[in-house]
């Protein structure tokens, strides 16, 4: 694989997928303690969201695709907690599907909570968190910084859900 890379000329290297291929190649994941990058997000009316504009905010980033069974399985959970009341938290659902299958998703599986997509599929924020599989959670704080990540639906997240800021109830999911 390297040696292939090695044979890219530096120009293609440059571009947006180049620069993608790079990323998955040599990039560093984003891990707890990191600074989540910014990026350009669009919700399905095409409006742009930035991750830097919910600074100030706990986020739960949730890393989706359409074709993901475990994450469509979150969908109506996630909303659960959301509607609960969300003061000081965003969940923010991070799509990797293609444009056309994100609009689908939109449509069927439509959340509370804000679904986005920034139209790179794997090689944009997919690939510069390095998420390797999904669902993928990060739990970002107010201050941009990541405090911990999570891969796969599992108990764990739910609880840090449950107990993120304006969740006064205080719930605690258990295993069964």
């Amino acid at each position: 694989l390297l040696k292939l890379y090695g044979s890219i000329p530096e120009g293609q290297r440059q571009t947006k997928t180049g620069k993608a291929i790079t990323q998955k190649i040599y990039g560093k994941p984003v891990e707890a303690g990191d600074m989540m990058p910014d990026w350009d997000l669009y919700d399905s009316q095409g409006n742009l969201h930035r991750l830097s504009d919910y600074r100030g905010k706990t986020l739960i980033l949730d890393f989706t695709s359409y074709y993901c069974g475990p994450c469509r399985m979150a969908v109506p959970f996630i909303s659960y907690f959301y509607d609960k009341g969300h003061g000081g938290l965003e969940i923010l659902s991070i799509s990797c599907d293609a444009p056309s299958q994100f609009a689908k998703m939109e449509s069927e599986l439509k959340g509370s909570y804000i679904s986005l997509n920034d139209r790179d599929g794997e090689d944009g924020i997919f690939a510069q968190c390095k998420v390797i599989a999904t669902p993928s959670f990060y739990v970002v704080g107010p201050d941009g910084i990541v405090k911990t990540k999570y891969m796969g639906l599992s108990t764990e997240i739910m609880n840090i859900i449950a107990r993120a800021d304006g969740f006064s109830w205080g719930t605690k999911v258990e295993r069964h």
